[in-house]
């Protein structure tokens, strides 16, 4: 056993980037569930998040979110943001989309193409940011 795990009273748990993603936006007030990999659909989506904006008594709106996550280092690309859209086109049920990207920053086309089709780019620095507002109880 490692020093580190003889250290921790608790036992050490690794998430993966779509887990996290799923933790943030329940503890955010969304319905959320990490996507099967295997879709007959077009693009991809990882994450799934319906929020409940009720307003009134009885008025329910319901916003539905696809997440993206791609664990880069440095720089994310387009490639992410096209899987995205081509999902959100495919399901016109969502609506927002966010690519979520553990890279410092993406190239101008990704930010460009996201822009053009209302998709929300987190990088690392927003991640982090997004974590730290949730709350790290979140991610237990």
């Amino acid at each position: 056993m490692s020093q580190l795990r003889r250290r921790c009273k608790q036992p050490l748990i690794i998430y993966g980037l779509e887990d996290i993603v799923k933790r943030l936006a329940t503890a955010g007030g969304a319905r959320a569930d990490i996507q099967p990999k295997q879709s007959r659909l077009p693009g991809d989506v990882d994450v799934v998040a319906s929020y409940n904006l009720s307003i009134g008594w009885n008025q329910e709106s319901v916003v539905k979110v696809a997440y993206q996550a791609k664990q880069h280092e440095g720089i994310s690309d387009e490639y992410g943001v096209k899987q995205i859209i081509d999902r959100m086109q495919s399901d016109p049920s969502f609506v927002r989309g966010c690519f979520v990207t553990t890279a410092s920053s993406i190239t101008d086309e990704a930010r460009k193409l996201a822009d053009q089709n209302n998709i929300l780019v987190m990088t690392q620095k927003d991640l982090v940011e997004w974590v730290m507002m949730v709350g790290l109880s979140a991610l237990r």
